[in-house]
């Protein structure tokens, strides 16, 4: 039996295929998604850096019941200030934060803790979604069992 985990999710409306063995990368401008990167590089989340991938629906905003769990590798602060308009006002600081993270499995979304449909929600703007998730196992020919990687989880 797979243990549950408690990780932080990160909606998209793009799918990430795991065990592709390539890095992947996440530009994050959203206030929720930079404080997550930086939760996660500061170890709130423990030292596996795990957070979950998954699809938004576009015209609901709903998220899919399967993900891909992801381990940050790197992060790089890519903020911009002092920018300015034309006539010279100055801009305020966009923070953006670009992350390098690799897929480790795929998983089933058990429950979001704070909220499923990210159109009704009372989530501060910094403040991002935690999700229960289980690691799916793999046994059939096409991927030879369970990755390593999935087993050190």
């Amino acid at each position: 039996e797979q243990e549950i985990l408690r990780v932080p999710i990160y909606p998209l409306p793009a799918v990430y295929t795991p065990h592709s063995g390539e890095n992947h990368t996440i530009v994050n401008t959203e206030p929720r998604n930079v404080q997550m990167a930086n939760d996660l590089v500061a170890g709130k989340w423990g030292d596996r850096s795990l957070f979950c991938v998954t699809l938004r629906a576009r015209d609901t905003h709903r998220l899919a019941s399967v993900g891909t769990l992801m381990r940050l590798i790197d992060t790089e602060d890519r903020s911009i200030s002092g920018a300015r308009t034309w006539p010279g006002d100055i801009l305020p600081t966009l923070n953006r934060v670009v992350a390098t993270c690799q897929a480790v499995g795929i998983v089933d979304i058990i429950n979001v803790e704070n909220g499923h449909n990210i159109n009704n929600n009372n989530l501060a703007e910094s403040e991002y979604r935690i999700a229960n998730v289980k690691l799916r196992s793999f046994t059939n020919e096409a991927t030879k069992g369970k990755t390593e990687e999935m087993d050190s989880l």
